[in-house]
Order: structure tokens, then sequence, then C-alpha cells
């Protein structure tokens, strides 16, 4: 066998080998890329997470509140109803009978309207926060589905990768060949 041949085909093949580590090399830096920011995107989406978690949270603590308030509210009205109640049988009586009246009225009435504009804060406040979690509920699946397109989107593009180019060492009829090939895949494993 030619020495000369024999030459060029270990340089070809540490050629090759060269090749196919730095090859090796970027895959695993790329695999590594890939998976620091798979970490990033997870920590991102728990993050939101955790802040919708807290928002619903604080919300609950409100409509506890709200049903606290909404009871006292039922009380002090059922008292002052008692009291007008009473009041109104003796309402022929002396004028300040009817004053007394009038003011029980007032209270309650102003009673009234307190719990009104506080179960509409609540409400505006609940209906907020939940308005705010909706969106960054649809923010993070919007997120997680262009993330999903895009990971498809670079499997598919490592899947179409069938062209090499690399030694070739052959005997055939003529003896022993030694050349650089470019060559399709057929199959992968």
């Amino acid at each position: 066998m030619n020495p000369r041949l024999l030459l060029i085909a270990a340089v070809l093949l540490l050629i090759s080998l060269a090749w196919n580590w730095i090859q090796w090399r970027s895959a695993n830096l790329a695999q590594r890329d890939r998976n620091l920011e798979a970490k990033e995107f997870r920590n991102r989406q728990a993050e939101a997470l955790t802040k919708i978690t807290q928002r619903d949270t604080a919300i609950q603590a409100l409509l506890d509140e709200r049903m606290d308030d909404s009871v006292r509210h039922i009380q002090s009205q059922s008292v002052l109803k008692t009291k007008i109640n009473r009041l109104l049988s003796r309402v022929t009586g002396p004028a300040v009978v009817q004053d007394t009246v009038i003011l029980i009225q007032k209270e309650l009435i102003s009673d009234l309207e307190n719990e009104k504009d506080t179960l509409y804060i609540t409400d505006n406040q609940a209906i907020d926060s939940l308005q705010k979690s909706n969106n960054d509920l649809k923010t993070m699946f919007a997120d997680q589905f262009k993330e999903s397109i895009r990971l498809q989107g670079q499997l598919d593009r490592e899947k179409k990768r069938r062209w090499s180019l690399g030694p070739s060492v052959s005997y055939g009829v003529r003896g022993a060949d030694v050349g650089i090939s470019v060559q399709y895949s057929l199959f992968k494993f």
C-alpha cells in the first residue's frame, strides 16, 4: 500500500475526528443553551403564577371581609328597623319621638348607603384583580404556545439535516481507495 495514501487517509481521519468533535461540542452547547432558556422560561411562568396566587389570596381575604361587613350591616339594620317600628307605634306622641324616628331612619339610610358603597368598592377590586389574573394567564399561555412553536421549529430543522461531508475509505476491485465524500442519510439512528 502506498504510504502517501495512508498519510492522506490519516490526515483526513484526523480532520474528520476534529470536525466531529466540533459538531459534538456545538450540539452540547446548543443543548445547554436550550436548557437554560427553558429554565428561565419556567422561572418566568412560576413568577407569574405566584403573582396570580397572591392576588387571588388577597381577593379572597377581601371577599371574606366583605362577608363579615355584610353580616354586621344586616345586624345593625335589623336593630335600627326594630327601633323605628317601636317608635312608629308611638308616633302620635310628642315631637321628640317624631324627631327620634326621623333621626333613626336617616341613620338606617346612611348605613344602607355605606353598605352599598362598600360592596361596590369590594366588587370593583375583585373584578379588577380577576381581570388582571385572567390577562396574566392569557399571556402565560400565549408565551407557552410561542415557546412550543419555537422549539418544534428548532426540532424540525435539526431533523432535516441529512447531508454530510467526510472522509471515505473503501476497498474495491481496483484496491484501496481514500477520498472525501458527500453523503445523503436515508436513515438516522
